[in-house]
């Protein structure tokens, strides 16, 4: 039992290996999707090999600021299973393709006649791109492309609110010598991490020469997703 598993591994491993060479060969196999992303065509692909009973579907990610996410809904297959990822819920499979990676899914045949095998399948699939931006990131696309929505104390007290794939941000700062903001805030959220937590309150106290970021982040992009909230703003001079 466990020579057999380790030949699967390594079978698995030199498979991978091989699908992603063969993929990515020049004209051989041409792409068999190009992914759009606010109606441009990007370096985002998808490839298909079926070759020695086996199905590789495979996902590549060349954009630097997109993250891919893919969720497939395997329908009638027949004398196939899933080979990888080993992990899957049932006949869905999802999954994310961060930038330089490639992610596969195959399917193995389970006909025992590998020359000439006797198979069908057909999949679904639903993609949506997110951006995993860094704090640094989000303060500085805030700043040049989000609106202010805030301005306090002469104008010494702003917040910029910026809406990316995935989330959004508020960025709060005090640039002025005198005078504290504080704010509390109370969210209805679904699906939404609040800096990374989940919570549904916040406090934020903003003194001269300070910053703020506040960062909601849908958690599964896939499942729906809604917020409100309440502010209680306050300036201390």
């Amino acid at each position: 039992m466990q020579e057999e598993k380790i030949s699967d591994y390594y079978a698995l491993v030199l498979y991978k290996a091989f699908s992603k060479a063969y993929a990515q060969q020049p004209g051989n196999p041409v792409a068999v999707k190009q992914y759009e992303h606010e109606g441009k065509p990007i370096d985002v692909f998808k490839y298909k090999v079926d070759k020695f009973g086996f199905v590789v579907i495979l996902y590549q990610n060349n954009v630097d600021d997109l993250i891919l996410n893919v969720k497939i809904q395997l329908k009638e297959l027949k004398n196939l299973e899933v080979y990888l990822p080993e992990k899957h819920n049932s006949q869905t499979i999802q999954f994310k393709v961060s930038k330089g990676e490639t992610q596969m899914v195959i399917l193995k045949a389970k006909v025992s006649d590998i020359d000439n095998p006797v198979y069908s399948y057909s999949y679904g699939e639903v993609f949506k791109f997110s951006q995993n931006l860094s704090s640094s990131q989000l303060k500085h696309l805030c700043q040049s492309q989000g609106q202010k929505t805030q301005s306090l104390n002469d104008d010494n007290i702003q917040v910029f609110h910026y809406k990316y794939p995935g989330g959004f941000a508020d960025f709060y700062m005090n640039k002025g010598h005198k005078g504290v903001l504080e704010e509390e805030i109370t969210f209805d959220l679904k699906n939404f991490l609040v800096n990374g937590a989940e919570t549904n309150d916040l406090k934020i106290t903003l003194p001269p020469g300070q910053e703020f970021l506040l960062d909601l982040r849908v958690k599964d992009i896939f499942d729906s997703y809604s917020f409100s909230r309440k502010s209680k703003t306050k300036l201390i001079k």
